[in-house]
């Protein structure tokens, strides 16, 4: 069965700090959609925080990003000056989530 517990990917969260759903799917050894269902689940009831790195989110518990300051949106300056743009691209992006 394709079944995980909420605790379990959250006590991984949280021995784990940085990870991905990607990771944690393969450590329990059940399908990514599976996970991310879950970490979607757990980061609507507040328990975990995602910071969007390119295409992924970084997991944290949200216990653990507030103490250490963790960014929502990890964001690399381009080199050609359009920082403005690449910051409108990611609140585009968080709205159409």
């Amino acid at each position: 069965m394709n079944r995980i517990e909420s605790h379990k990917v959250m006590t991984y969260v949280i021995d784990n700090p940085g990870t991905n759903a990607e990771k944690i799917a393969k450590q329990f050894g059940v399908p990514y959609h599976t996970i991310k269902n879950k970490v979607k689940e757990l980061y609507q009831e507040g328990k975990i925080f995602r910071q969007v790195k390119g295409h992924t989110y970084l997991l944290y518990s949200t216990e653990y990003a507030m103490e250490n300051n963790i960014p929502e949106d990890w964001v690399e300056i381009p080199e050609d000056g359009m920082l403005e743009q690449q910051l409108w691209f990611n609140d585009l992006i968080r709205v159409a989530l």
